[in-house]
C-alpha cells in the first residue's frame, strides 16, 4: 500500500487545480474517486487526520449524484465507526441492487481492515 502522508500533498494539489477549473462532472467523477481511494487506504492504514481531512474535501462533491460513490462513501464511514448494524443494512443494500462485483469489492476491504486492526492489537 502506498504511504498516504506522502501521496496527500498531490491529492491536495489536484483539487486546488479542480476549484480554479469550472465545475465539470467528469472531473468531479474522477476526485471522488480518487478521494475515496485515498479515505479507503487510510481507511485500513489507520490514518486518522488524512481520514477527518477526506471526510471534509468529499463533502464539497456532489456524491449523492452516483450511487456508486455514495454507497461506497457510506460504507468506508460505517466501517471507521465501527458499526456493525449500519453495516449489514450496507450489505443487504448492495445484495437487494444486485451488484455482485460492489458486494464482493467490500467484503474484501471488510476483511483486510478486520486483519489488519487485529494485527495491531
Amino acid at each position: 500500500m502506498l504511504p498516504l502522508t506522502k501521496i496527500r500533498p498531490y491529492v491536495a494539489d489536484i483539487l486546488l487545480q479542480t476549484i480554479q477549473d469550472v465545475y465539470h462532472e467528469r472531473t468531479d467523477a474522477c476526485v471522488l474517486s480518487l478521494l475515496l481511494g485515498l479515505l479507503e487506504s487510510s481507511i485500513i492504514q489507520n490514518k486518522t487526520i488524512i481520514i477527518e481531512w477526506c471526510l471534509l474535501k468529499i463533502k464539497d462533491y456532489p456524491i449523492e449524484n452516483n450511487s456508486n460513490y455514495y454507497i461506497l462513501y457510506l460504507f468506508l464511514i460505517t466501517l471507521y465507526s465501527n458499526d456493525k448494524h449500519k453495516l449489514e443494512e450496507i450489505h443487504r443494500t448492495v445484495k437487494f441492487l444486485n451488484n455482485e462485483s460492489l458486494e464482493k469489492y467490500f467484503l474484501h476491504i471488510e476483511t483486510f481492515y478486520y486483519q489488519k486492526s487485529a494485527a495491531n492489537f
